[in-house]
């Protein structure tokens, strides 16, 4: 053997131990130290014997022995975790179901957070989807945050109005600022002819311009939209091309594919599809923009903006009002400030040129699209997100302050277990199961309540509340919920192997007695949020009381109302013959068995319809009628009494002036009335009015008490009632006073009128009480859920203060039983322990006190009859508090007092 093979054996084992040891890093640790050194000596050996055969062989050899190296490694590694992965699979599973045991021992103990978790995360994820589908989803429009509604607004009335049509076509015109700009007339009813005689289906138009649906950018779903050759056909004797919505395609046209391009009768006219509108498409405005969300037919508007006349100081009638919504784009980088400057540089243009704008200062005010046209339902929505979410924080409290409880009540089993070998980590990862199954339970039911809840507010909210699109549940919502919620009761589970308790010895623990630190705290929380929920749902009560006591004016019960449309081109034209349909109507009605009177109207009371019109006091100039504004009805002789309203002084109308026109007479409220002779009768004045677009004066014949047309939480402005025949509004209400229930005759009446004329439907027949329930259902369904969330934060705040004081007489239970052997008597230790519910329970009246009169401002916009501080209210809202924290810390206390003295001292 050569002389140098010793030596370059030598090197080449030690540069093979070197580089061999590198593969040794992907080995599992326990391998790596019992096995590594061994293999990498042997293949360092396997290495060392190729040096003599050159540097080629040794390196060849290396490169073999790491690969293979690093192959067994891996392999190890492999099954290590496939080890790893079984015995962890083993361990969580053996966890979960030692967690499902420990928590069916304590059965009131989950059920109650399991319920409660539930209902606060159930509660808020309803009511969130409630909130998020009327103000926080974006409504079915191209960038809904560029546009915005503009109104014309006269200073210091307060009330805005409907934009004329001109004024919309120089807003078009001058405002740059605008991209582009949409013009809708008010909404109107109309009769859609079925086939072969069928009955005539009521539909609701609306007249806009070709441009209105471009701007809100939306695109028919079938077909096109409008064009500006569709206006100049409207105007002439062909056909008008008309736009459906999607639920008239589908209920009235059998969602005929083919639709676009079929001829419909319309108000007895021929109208060609072009269009179908998609189906989330909904008209989003405010109410008081005289438009229904619901239109099914569009048609374009027949006549260019600036050829109509302007309405200078409203006197036209409501049939030829060319006032409607006007609905603008904002331009690229323009700002709403920016948009409200050139309106008011064209206010001031126009006050130039127009005398009635001149004399009434009338401008421009421009606002948000969704801001303006959610601004009704804000306030009570925004009040039920609080409350809800105040269920959710008393949730989480009450949750925090049973886990505390409970597990300073487990000191001992958490002693054994250590002094048996278990670790902190162990103790944690038990916590964390027992946690974690508790939270995925609640949010089980929080799914089940939520979808309910959904259910039940299909139904149940009012129209005004109801968002565009059904309603349906965020996962998003109830994860953060969850996590919310959930993760309070997985701290507060863990607080016993992460605080001191876990690192003191076994033996002091078994020795010490369980304290409740910071339970007090929780417990006087839940008391404040409680008393601030149940004072918002006490004068919430108030309010639905005082609305339901208030008098609308007239008699509700036993009446029943519909409308029809008489805007059918070859028939009732005149209003003389709108006049006999209507007599027709009255006598076919009255023959019916069970009815009384029959009496029709413009505008039922109540019904979000508005016809508001200047009027003239005796002596006073036409220019001087601006800053006065009535209600305007035209009405029958029998409308008073079928409305049931209350004849003051004077009489009806006659039914002479139902069919003839012989004097201008008019009917004015008792408001209005104390206008005209603020010391003497009204009767025999002369006011004015304005009737087919001119200024008219008429004797006042008869005062009727005030009936409010709009509200019924507010007086609302004076009315002014003539008789139908001398303004025959197309637009007709009837009231049937009827002898039994409203609703038997609904059949019968429909008949009635189908009998009359088949081609003039009648439409939303129903009770004149729905109107009033209509008018309360806004703050009854606040009520109902306030209500609800104020019981169950007292039902929370109840449960909490009953475990802090029945874990505090447990714990005390050898102290109790001492002191009852010693002399003490019953009622010694049930002040004793009562004692430890007092300060919590105090504390939290105190607190919840300063907390609600603190947030008193925001219930006012709610309230009706009553002051938000209402001493009553107020008063009882603490009492019934108080009585529940009573009864929750009296319960374990008179359990405590019935001890016996030998048996407490025997359970330790």
């Amino acid at each position: 053997m050569d002389s140098r093979g010793g030596p370059r054996r030598a090197a080449a084992r030690r540069r093979a131990r070197r580089i061999l040891g590198w593969s040794l890093r992907v080995w599992p640790a326990r391998h790596r130290t019992r096995l590594g050194a061994s293999m990498v000596d042997t293949a360092a050996d396997v290495v060392a014997e190729r040096a003599d055969a050159g540097r080629g062989a040794e390196a060849r050899e290396l490169v073999a022995e790491w690969v293979a190296l690093l192959v067994a490694g891996l392999r190890l590694r492999r099954e290590d975790l496939s080890s790893g992965a079984a015995t962890w699979s083993v361990g969580w599973t053996r966890d979960v179901r030692f967690a499902v045991r420990t928590l069916l021992r304590a059965p009131s103990f989950t059920a109650v957070v399991v319920l409660t978790l539930g209902l606060g995360i159930g509660a808020n994820a309803a009511v969130f989807a409630l909130v998020d589908g009327v103000l926080l989803r974006p409504p079915p429009y191209e960038d809904p945050d560029d546009l915005v509604l503009v109104w014309n607004a006269i200073p210091g009335s307060g009330e805005r109005i409907a934009v004329a049509g001109p004024d919309a076509a120089e807003i078009e015109a001058s405002v740059e600022g605008f991209a582009a700009v949409g013009f809708a007339l008010r909404t109107l009813d109309g009769a859609l002819e079925g086939a072969d005689g069928a009955e005539a289906r009521h539909v609701r138009l609306a007249a806009a311009t070709p441009d209105f649906f471009a701007t809100l950018g939306v695109e028919p779903a079938l077909g096109r939209g409008f064009a500006d050759d569709d206006a100049r056909e409207a105007a002439g004797p062909e056909a008008s091309t008309v736009l459906v919505s999607h639920d008239l395609w589908a209920a009235a046209l059998n969602a005929d594919p083919d639709v676009v391009g079929r001829t419909l009768r319309l108000n007895g006219r021929p109208a060609v599809v072009a269009g179908v509108l998609p189906r989330d498409f909904t008209l989003l405005l405010p109410p008081d923009a005289g438009m229904a969300t619901d239109v099914d037919v569009w048609v374009p508007l027949s006549v260019p903006l600036s050829t109509l006349h302007r309405t200078e100081g409203r006197l036209l009638d409501q049939d030829s009002d060319n006032t409607g919504a006007v609905v603008a784009r904002l331009a690229p980088g323009t700002s709403l400030a920016q948009a409200r400057a050139e309106l008011d540089a064209l206010a001031a243009r126009l006050r130039s040129e127009v005398p009635f704008y001149a004399e009434s200062g009338l401008g421009f005010d421009v606002r948000p699209l969704r801001d303006d046209a959610t601004a009704h339902a804000r306030p009570v929505l925004l009040a039920l997100m609080a409350g809800v979410a105040g269920v959710l924080l008393i949730a989480c409290l009450n949750i925090a302050t049973l886990m505390m409880v409970r597990s300073a009540g487990r000191r001992t089993e958490f002693a054994v277990r250590t002094s048996l070998g278990a670790g902190r980590a162990r103790l944690v990862r038990q916590l964390l199961v027992e946690s974690v199954v508790l939270v995925g339970l609640g949010l089980a039911a929080a799914v089940v309540l939520a979808r309910g809840a959904l259910a039940v507010f299909a139904t149940r909210v009012p129209a005004t509340l109801a968002p565009p699109e059904p309603l349906g549940l965020e996962p998003r919502t109830l994860a953060f919920m969850a996590a919310l919620a959930g993760g309070g009761a997985v701290v507060f589970g863990l607080l016993p192997a992460l605080g001191r308790t876990a690192s003191a010895s076994p033996g002091r623990r078994l020795r010490g007695r369980p304290r409740s630190r910071g339970q007090g705290v929780l417990v006087a929380a839940e008391v404040a949020l409680s008393l601030v929920l149940v004072v918002g749902a006490g004068l919430l009560v108030r309010t639905v009381d005082a609305l339901a006591a208030t008098d609308p004016g007239f008699e509700a019960e036993g009446a029943l109302a519909f409308h029809v449309s008489l805007r059918v081109p070859d028939r009732y034209r005149s209003p003389a013959d709108r006049a006999r349909y209507a007599e027709d109507v009255q006598r076919r009605i009255e023959a019916l068995p069970g009815v009384g009177t029959v009496g029709w109207v413009g505008v039922l009371p109540l019904s979000g319809q508005r016809w508001v019109q200047p009027y003239g006091l005796p002596g006073q100039a036409e220019s001087e009628w601006r800053s006065n504004r009535a209600d305007f009805r035209v009405a029958s002789s029998g409308y008073f009494e079928a409305v049931g309203a209350r004849l003051l002084e004077g009489r009806a109308f006659t039914p002479d002036e139902d069919r003839n026109e012989r004097e201008r007479v008019v009917v004015v409220d008792e408001a209005l009335a104390r206008r005209v002779a603020p010391s003497g009768s009204a009767l025999g004045s002369v006011v004015g009015i304005p009737l087919d677009g001119a200024a008219v004066e008429a004797r006042v014949v008869g005062v009727v008490g005030t009936i409010r047309q709009d509200r019924l939480d507010a007086d609302g402005r004076e009315a002014i009632y003539v008789p139908y025949r001398q303004e025959a509004s197309r637009d007709v209400a009837f009231v049937v006073r009827t002898e039994g229930d409203p609703v038997r005759l609904i059949a019968d009446v429909r008949a009635a009128v189908r009998a009359v004329d088949p081609g003039v439907p009648a439409y939303d027949l129903r009770t004149l009480t729905s109107y009033v329930d209509e008018a309360m259902a806004p703050r009854r369904f606040a009520l109902s859920l306030l209500l609800g969330f104020a019981a169950l934060a007292l039902l929370c705040a109840a449960v909490g203060l009953y475990g802090v004081v029945a874990f505090d007489a447990s714990r005390r239970t050898r102290d109790l039983g001492l002191r009852m052997a010693v002399g003490a008597g019953r009622r010694d230790v049930l002040r004793s322990v009562l004692a430890t519910a007092l300060r919590p329970g105090a504390t939290g009246l105190a607190a919840g006190v300063v907390l609600a009169v603190a947030v008193s401002g925001g219930f006012r916009s709610l309230l009706y009859g009553i002051d938000a501080l209402d001493p009553l209210t107020w008063a009882v809202s603490v009492a019934v508090v108080a009585a529940v924290a009573a009864v929750a810390s009296g319960v374990p206390a008179w359990r405590a007092s019935r001890l016996s003295p030998v048996e407490a001292l025997r359970s330790e």
